[in-house]
Parts: C-alpha cells; structure tokens; sequence
C-alpha cells in the first residue's frame, strides 16, 4: 500500500530535485524514493560497521587497513 505524504524542502534542496529528475527523466516520486532507500541502506550498513568495529577491536584490527591488508 503507498501512502501520501506532504513535506517541506529548503529551496536549495527543491532546486537539487528538480534537476535530478530532469538528469535522471523521472519523477519527483521516483527519485525521492531512490534517495530514501539509499539513504536506509547505506544508514544500515554504517550500524553494521559500528556493531563490528568492537569485535574487530578484540581481533587485533584498528583501522580498516589493517583489515584491508590482512585479507589482500
């Protein structure tokens, strides 16, 4: 089921979406939507990155170079 919803952007914001759909050719749904579920996406995968920052902490690793270095 879709709902409506209202909301109020900044002018500066409702410049950027404007030109977005007009780059992109789709509509105002369809990008805000996009955004949305980039935003809830990358929101979940930065929470993963902190749950796992302290078991990697116990692990030996710091930073995600070292990470990075251990499996390369």
């Amino acid at each position: 089921m879709n709902t409506n919803i209202n909301i109020r952007l900044k002018p500066t914001l409702l410049l950027q979406l404007e030109q977005k759909k007009k780059t992109l050719n789709l509509d105002t749904e369809a990008v805000i939507s996009k955004a949305l579920e980039d935003y809830f996406y990358f929101d979940r995968i930065n929470a993963l990155r902190e749950e796992m920052k302290f078991k990697a902490t116990e692990l030996g690793f710091v930073t995600e170079e070292d990470i990075f270095n251990a499996i390369s």
